[in-house]
Order: structure tokens, then C-alpha cells, then sequence
């Protein structure tokens, strides 16, 4: 199994991680010249967590791949979950939606059996 990622989710993953260079060399911590190199070295993550109204929730986050990260590609962009994640992410999509309520990532996952009435955490 896989998890898959639409091409809204895959446009949005790359202007974040952007973002998060221009930030680093904005910082100091990254020179101009090596946005190349540090878009590289840097990825879209999201893991499962707990917590929320029904007991887990999604995480986002910008950062370095660790050894056991299985990345995903799709759409343009790369995603990261960890080892633990993955057993509540397999077989999941990643969109990127966009309402009259605003804007946000949203997985659809297969193995989710409830989820909360805003729709921000669920139970496997």
C-alpha cells in the first residue's frame, strides 16, 4: 500500500517547503546559493499523533528525512511518515481544500473509523 498525494496537496507541499527555505535563508542559516541543496535535504512530513476530540491527529511539518521514514512521492512532491504513522496512514490520500471556511491539508484515510465533527482528528 501506498499513500498518495493529489495534485492541489502536491502544489501546496512545495510552496510550504519553499517557504521554509526562503525562511532559513532569510535567518542566516541557509546561503542563496545552496536553496538547491537544502530543498533537497528537506521534506513535507506528516505523522499521527495523539490527541484531539477522538484521539488522534494529523501533524505537519518541514524537515530532514530519518533513516526509518518511508518517503512518498506523487504529484511533484515528497512526502515523509514515520515508521509508527505509517501503520495508521497506509492506503491514505493527502489533498490540499480550499472552502469558503478557509484552507487546510486533508487526509482521507481508509482505516479511519470515526472522526470528530470538525473533522480534524479521528479514530482507527
Amino acid at each position: 500500500m501506498t499513500v498518495t498525494i493529489t495534485p492541489a496537496a502536491g502544489q501546496q507541499i512545495n510552496r510550504v517547503v519553499d517557504k521554509t527555505i526562503d525562511d532559513l535563508v532569510g535567518q542566516g542559516r541557509v546561503k542563496p546559493e545552496d536553496k538547491e541543496n537544502a530543498r533537497n535535504g528537506l521534506y513535507f512530513r506528516v505523522s499521527v499523533q495523539g490527541g484531539g476530540c477522538s484521539g488522534l491527529q494529523y501533524n505537519y511539518s518541514v524537515g530532514a528525512k530519518n533513516d526509518q521514514d518511508k518517503v512518498y512521492d506523487g504529484s511533484g512532491a515528497r512526502v515523509v511518515v514515520d515508521f509508527k504513522s505509517r501503520l495508521f496512514m497506509e492506503g491514505s490520500e493527502i489533498d490540499w481544500v480550499e472552502n469558503a471556511f478557509g484552507a487546510k491539508f486533508v487526509v482521507r484515510n481508509p482505516n479511519s473509523k470515526s472522526q470528530c465533527g470538525c473533522g480534524e482528528s479521528f479514530v482507527v
